[in-house]
């Protein structure tokens, strides 16, 4: 049965979820899963490992849909060959447009540049993710006006062709993981008998949608949550026109499969700001509404800079001083960005300047660590 769970930032979506699962860990083991993205994997495991205790925390799966993927095709035997790193991707990459080099005119005249390299393979990733074909592209191609437009996806079919004959000599591509295990689970009822939470998604891939059909097929229950305060809501122009597409999407796959839907649970409690114009702001700051706020805003502060390093260097003031005076700790501290990457360079130079120690909250390939490293060279001894 497919049950949706919506509510606000701080309705308790989270907690909810957090409870039925450990309603369920400690009845018997093995039966709760939560998918979460990658990046709030540690958080959940935190957070169920404080609910369940040491004893219990193994009685509940804590999966990404990157992990739930290398898990069952390694235990299922379905990864043979090593998986191609970004470097590998890269030479191969450049090996299929060397090949074709008399069959492109587009592409041809920029080969020798990396950035061409680079846009290729996100855009190969993105169609993997997607769920779109190589052949797609082709088809789609024969279908568009432009010739320019035409030129350009008809040669990309061609190298993304050409690159995947390569690639799946000796590698295989993480990107399509995901596939594999849809293909799998035909055959393996991994899920068959639990209860599966889906938490903390704004949205979800063609490929994780494949997945998602697949727990449904087999799960007793299945859990999503999405950050809205309803599904019905579903103007264009609405605040949460993206999350009620995605729920409108889940139904439909649902009614497809011949799958239970059961009604739409929308949690109202409100997060608890320690400051009025904080939890106003929540409310409205998205919101076509044109409601004012007439008290005094004392915790809100707006800065106008002319660059992004003053905009660092600002910020890292500002955390000094609410350290060394406010009494706060560094952990009690979030700097949010809507690019980390733009801001990574001069965030890291201002901290440093200040001498703040921070956590930056991106992925980093493990087998670069230095404990791993070594285990890695022991293991070759």
């Amino acid at each position: 049965m497919l049950n949706i769970i919506t509510g606000r930032t701080g309705s308790g979506k989270t907690r909810m979820i957090r409870s039925l699962a450990c309603e369920i860990a400690n009845i018997q083991a093995g039966k709760a899963i939560i998918i979460v993205p990658e990046q709030f994997s540690f958080e959940t495991e935190k957070g169920m490992l404080s609910l369940l205790g040491n004893e219990k925390i193994n009685n509940v799966e804590v999966l990404s849909f990157s992990r739930l993927s290398e898990r069952l095709l390694s235990q299922y035997g379905k990864i043979e060959k090593k998986i191609a790193d970004d470097g590998v991707r890269a030479v191969l990459m450049s090996r299929a447009i060397e090949t074709l080099e008399d069959k492109l005119t587009v592409f041809n005249r920029y080969k020798r540049f990396p950035q061409l390299l680079q846009e290729v393979l996100r855009f190969h990733k993105e169609m993997k993710k997607c769920g779109v074909a190589n052949d797609n592209l082709g088809e789609f191609s024969d279908k568009v006006k432009k010739a320019s437009f035409a030129s350009k996806l008809s040669e990309l079919s061609l190298i993304f062709t050409c690159y995947d004959a390569l690639l799946s000599q000796n590698f295989t591509d993480s990107n399509t993981h995901l596939d594999l295990l849809y293909d799998l689970l035909w055959d393996v009822d991994y899920f068959k008998g639990k209860t599966v939470f889906l938490d903390a998604f704004s949205g979800f891939s063609g490929q994780e949608y494949k997945i998602i059909e697949q727990i449904l097929r087999q799960a007793e229950d299945v859990f999503v949550t999405f950050c809205c305060d309803t599904s019905k809501n579903n103007g264009r122009y609405e605040l949460f026109y993206n999350a009620n597409v995605e729920i409108k999407k889940l139904k439909t796959m649902a009614n497809r499969i011949s799958v239970k839907i059961a009604p739409e649970k929308v949690l109202y409690s409100k997060k608890e700001f320690k400051k009025d114009e904080l939890s106003f702001l929540e409310e409205n700051i998205f919101s076509s509404s044109n409601n004012t706020y007439k008290e005094d805003a004392s915790a809100i502060t707006i800065i106008p800079c002319r660059t992004k390093t003053e905009e660092c260097q600002i910020v890292a003031s500002e955390i000094k001083k609410l350290v060394r005076k406010e009494n706060l700790r560094y952990r009690d501290i979030a700097v949010i960005v809507r690019n980390e990457e733009s801001y990574r360079k001069d965030l890291a130079s201002a901290f440093r300047k200040y001498e703040i120690d921070c956590f930056h909250d991106n992925r980093q390939p493990i087998d670069t660590q230095p404990l791993v490293v070594f285990l890695k060279c022991l293991l070759d001894i």
